[in-house]
């Protein structure tokens, strides 16, 4: 019984007088291949086969062909040998969010990679995140790849600026957005002429301009990121000096950039990394996202901290959370390490387990297909007594296939990178870069208000993984449009530190 129906790809760099190790021949990748769909329980219903046909290059015509089915729906998703022999890390991270994005699988066999099941899943992610900062970041170097990213005039960015595109969903250069691009200018010279921060919110708010994250309203404080950008100059810029002048079309010129810095005396602000955790924490008592914020210290420094915001669009928080960023980042960090250590090195599941399982799936299948077909076997309980012994089959398949899958989640997956290896360059990466990753472990983070204020973070702060979120947290402004009452506080865990008690106020 096949519940998955998937393309087979074959890839093979050079034909001619290969061997070694490294060297899988079309033969052997297809039988590795055919013998992961029947573990999955999947029909290759395809194949595709590239030969001559380089890692790095992902214009292929069996790929191509393979991706097709894929956004013609005439296919679940694709399946490979090994990783490596679809593509190098970073081609085949781009690749594969495009495979997933438009809600197909990819499997690779190798890895034993079946993202079917919720183990498989969440590896998934964690290694399109690694793999998409790898090859550069670790092996040649973070400074090498911006450097090499600008020369070639592209925006390192999460999102292109406002009055920008892509070129295209795998070319991060700037393209300018004719219909946009007038207001963006304007905006420039408004400035220029001493224009407010507030007056800039309400000109890009005027013409129905959205923020880079869709927002429908700007801001004072958000308008200031766009006069600073020197992108709108024409230029790419990435780490220490890497500058690329002509990178893309300027939507404004030198001198009225300039002159929007010098607006009323007021230098361009330095702007601080974003928190760790901003959007991923919510307050318990109301479930609304913590505000990413500062406070004064005794000595006159600042000090970084998430606070409720208290009153919300969906009325006002009772039991207002609140707590110092180091603390709660610190905690989650670990939390994400745990996680991500039990994920990729604590299965211990043989291949012998995994095979009996599989066996004993296979007979659950056969015994209920065969009490399902046999007309005689209804004509002798009658109806209810038939019905019963089959929905006890259809249980014991279920049983099966849930123990299959779970000792496939605890096959050890060789391409996610080892725990300690991340360890090592965490503090070394971008925020961006890990906050991607904890993005792939974790869902959000509820966060109790302490009571006393000295009570550990540990008995306050709740952790959900990958699907544990509830999919009803309110968002700002939308369930009051809406006219929804959504302050309510989130149902503790009984199992949970602070079970028992009321949300303090």
């Amino acid at each position: 019984m096949h519940s998955i129906r998937l393309d087979g790809y074959i890839r093979v760099s050079r034909v001619g007088g290969r061997h070694g190790d490294s060297f899988i021949s079309p033969d052997a990748q297809r039988d590795q291949i055919e013998a992961f769909a029947k573990v999955m329980g999947a029909e290759v219903v395809q194949w595709h086969t590239d030969l001559d046909e380089s890692g790095g290059k992902m214009d292929r015509p069996g790929l191509n062909a393979a991706l097709a089915r894929i956004d013609a729906g005439q296919t679940g998703g694709l399946i490979v040998a090994k990783i490596d022999r679809f593509a190098r890390a970073a081609e085949a991270g781009a690749v594969v969010r495009q495979i997933t994005d438009r809600g197909a699988v990819f499997a690779s066999a190798a890895e034993r990679l079946d993202p079917t099941t919720a183990i498989g899943k969440a590896m998934l992610g964690i290694m399109l995140v690694f793999a998409e900062m790898e090859l550069d970041r670790i092996r040649d170097g973070w400074a090498d790849s911006q450097e090499r990213a600008v020369a070639r005039g592209v925006h390192i960015s999460s999102v292109p600026p406002t009055g920008y595109r892509w070129r295209s969903e795998d070319d991060k250069r700037l393209v300018v957005v004719p219909e946009l691009a007038p207001v963006v200018a304007e905006m420039f010279r408004l400035r220029a002429d001493g224009g407010s921060w507030e007056q800039l919110a309400d000109h890009l708010n005027a013409h129905g301009v959205a923020t880079p994250y869709n927002s429908p309203r700007w801001t004072g404080g958000s308008v200031q990121g766009i006069i600073e950008n020197r992108a709108y100059l024409g230029e790419s810029r990435g780490g220490v000096g890497f500058v690329n002048p002509d990178a893309h079309e300027a939507i404004i010129d030198v001198e009225t950039w300039k002159a929007a810095q010098r607006a009323k005396g007021v230098a361009p602000t330095r702007r601080a990394e974003p928190h760790l955790l901003t959007g991923m924490v919510r307050c318990a008592g109301c479930r609304y996202t913590l505000k990413a914020d500062t406070q004064k210290t005794r000595d006159g420094g600042k000090m970084r901290i998430y606070r409720c915001r208290g009153k919300q669009s969906g009325g006002v928080c009772d039991a207002r959370a609140g707590v110092t960023a180091k603390l709660l980042d610190e905690y989650v960090v670990d939390a994400f390490f745990a996680r991500f250590g039990e994920i990729t090195a604590t299965g211990r599941a043989t291949n012998a387990e995994l095979d009996a399982a599989e066996t004993a799936l296979t007979q659950a299948e056969v015994a209920l297909v065969a009490y399902r077909d046999d007309d005689r076997i209804l004509a002798t309980l009658g109806n209810d007594r038939f019905v019963a012994g089959l929905q006890a089959r259809v249980r014991a398949v279920e049983d099966a296939a849930a123990a299959v899958d779970e000792l496939r989640g605890l096959k050890r997956l060789d391409g996610v990178p080892d725990v300690a290896v991340l360890r090592d360059v965490w503090q070394e990466l971008p925020v961006a870069e890990r906050r991607h990753l904890l993005r792939s472990v974790l869902d959000v983070v509820i966060l109790r208000k302490a009571r006393p204020r000295t009570q550990p973070v540990a008995d306050r702060a709740l952790i959900l993984f990958g699907g544990e979120a509830p999919n009803d947290l309110p968002g700002r402004g939308r369930n009051a449009r809406e006219g929804v009452s959504v302050i309510r506080p989130f149902p503790w865990p009984a199992g949970h530190p602070g079970a028992g008690r009321p949300d303090p106020a």
